[in-house]
This record gives structure tokens, sequence and C-alpha cells, in this order.
């Protein structure tokens, strides 16, 4: 990556987002677009008053939110096994309900931003066996920043979620309001 560490200003980024160049990934979802051998798809992370380039992800890999990066920190290692999950890949049409992160633009690739918390990627292959979980565990949990050091955690659903690789059942990850 050649351009790693480029630094944005928040104006800049803000115009991104607003043109549609750049998208909020802040909350998590699956991402649609290059794969690495494409080229992949840059995000920045916002560092105070700048954003920065820290990375490459690619299409068919999820993005986990801060919260539930936090609150399902144990589970999301387990779903990120590239060597138990990896195989040939195939692209696939996700279901109408999974939360999407779509880069994919005729002129130019779009881009992901993040604030500075947390996040957590889950790989494309790991991702396309648990996805409706994962998706489940990312609308469960998030973070809401109500100041420069201060988040408050919402809890937006208690209900256990049903773990499944494809639709195979593995369990179930336990949910409160507590924790």
């Amino acid at each position: 990556m050649y351009f790693y560490k480029m630094k944005f200003t928040l104006s800049q980024m803000e115009e991104y987002v607003n043109d549609g160049r750049a998208i909020d990934a802040t909350m998590g979802g699956l991402i649609l677009g290059r794969s690495h051998d494409e080229g992949g798809i840059y995000f920045f992370v916002k560092k105070g008053d700048y954003y920065s380039l820290e990375g490459e992800v690619e299409g068919f890999e999820y993005i986990l939110n801060f919260g539930a990066t936090d609150f399902f920190e144990e589970s999301s290692k387990r779903f990120h096994q590239y060597e138990k999950h990896k195989g040939d890949f195939e692209e696939y049409i996700p279901k109408p309900d999974i939360k999407i992160l779509d880069t994919r633009r005729e002129i130019e690739p779009k881009f992901l931003l993040f604030d500075d918390n947390e996040f957590s990627i889950i790989n494309k292959h790991s991702t396309k066996g648990y996805l409706q979980t994962i998706d489940k565990m990312n609308r469960a949990i998030t973070y809401k920043i109500i100041g420069e050091n201060l988040a408050e955690r919402i809890v937006n659903n208690t209900d256990s979620i049903e773990i499944k690789f494809y639709d195979e059942s593995e369990g179930f990850v336990q949910i409160s309001k507590s924790n």
C-alpha cells in the first residue's frame, strides 16, 4: 500500500462521504467490493482531528462494530479462523436482511471510514459460513459515543443468538443488558 498512513482532514472525509466516495463503516456490515487480488478496499481510521489510511479489506469480509467486537470477543475470534474455513471461495448473494457496506462503483472504488474505536474484520471464508450469526451479533450490541473518552453500551436485542455454521447449529450466545 503506497499511501499507508496517509492523512486526510475530517472535512475532506466528510466531503468524500457526501459525494459517495466513502462509506462510514463504524456500525459494521458485510463488505461488497473488490478482492485483495483486485486491489482491495482501503480503510481509514479517525485519529483525533484527521483520518489515517490504516489498511485494506476485501469484498465479502464482515466488519463487526465496536460494541459487538467488545462484547463478542471470544466468539469473533472463533469465527475468524482462516485455516479452519479456507477453501475455494465463490461469491454469493447475501440475504436481503444482511447489513451491507457496498463499495462497488463504476468510476472508482469507495473506501471505508472507522472512528478510533476497535472493530473486528472477519475473513470472507468464515463470514460466508457464519454470516447470519455474525450479522445478528453486529446488530445486537453497539456503543454510542457520549463524550471524548466515554461511550455507552446499547443492547438492541436481549435474545440469545443461535450460532450456525451455514445451516448447522453449534449452540447459543447469551446476551444480557447487565453484561
